[in-house]
This record gives C-alpha cells, structure tokens and sequence, in this order.
C-alpha cells in the first residue's frame, strides 16, 4: 500500500501542469517544442530515411494497387448495372411510345372513318 500511494503522489506531481510551468527551463522547452513543429524549418529527408520511405512503398504498393483495382472494378459494375437500367428504361418508353403512337394512329383511323374518309 505504501508503494501505491507514493505511486500516486508522484503521479499527482506529473500530472500537476502548473507544477512543469514553474520549472525554470519551461520556455525554453517550449520553444523548442515551437521549434520542431515550425514546417518552413524542416529538414530534407535523409538517404537512409528517403530509402526505407521507398521500402515501406514497395512492400505496400501492390497491396494499394489490388484495393485501387477493386475499387475500380466495384465502380465499373455500378455504372454498367446503372447502364443496363437506363438500356431497359428506354427500352420500355419505346414500347410505351409504340402501343401509344399505334393507339393513336388507330384513333386517327376511326376518327377519319366517322367522316367518311377510307
């Protein structure tokens, strides 16, 4: 129990922000924290960095590559069921405008014949 509550008073301490803000290296840690996020002062990365940055791409590409193609195949599928849908719609609307056009060439008929024209 000792040990658990010596534990807690020293995480009380860690935790305790104003008690870093009193340290008298606070600012300067501070700033360097500004420092290292600052981006216009980044520095280019190594050849040893730029290497494994190229590892880690290889060794992932062809993982990306696969989803990419998935991906692309699913959004393919998509357009051509939508295709196919629009194919049917039109499809249907032209048989509508058929047995409508027939249904009025029809009416036009008997409309002739009640004014005696054959």
């Amino acid at each position: 129990m000792k040990n658990l509550k010596e534990l807690r008073a020293g995480w009380n301490r860690i935790s305790d922000l104003s008690s870093l803000e009193k340290h008298p290296n606070y600012n300067n840690l501070n700033e360097k924290g500004k420092r290292c996020f600052d981006i216009s002062k980044q520095k280019e990365p190594s050849q040893k960095e730029q290497y494994l940055a190229n590892k880690f791409r290889k060794i992932e590409g062809p993982n990306v590559q696969l989803k990419e193609n998935q991906n692309q195949h699913k959004s393919l599928q998509t357009a051509l069921d939508n295709f196919k849908q629009e194919i049917n719609a039109a499809l249907n609307n032209t048989r509508q405008s058929q047995i409508q056009f027939t249904a009025n060439v029809v009416r036009l008929f008997q409309q002739l014949n009640q004014f005696g024209f054959e």
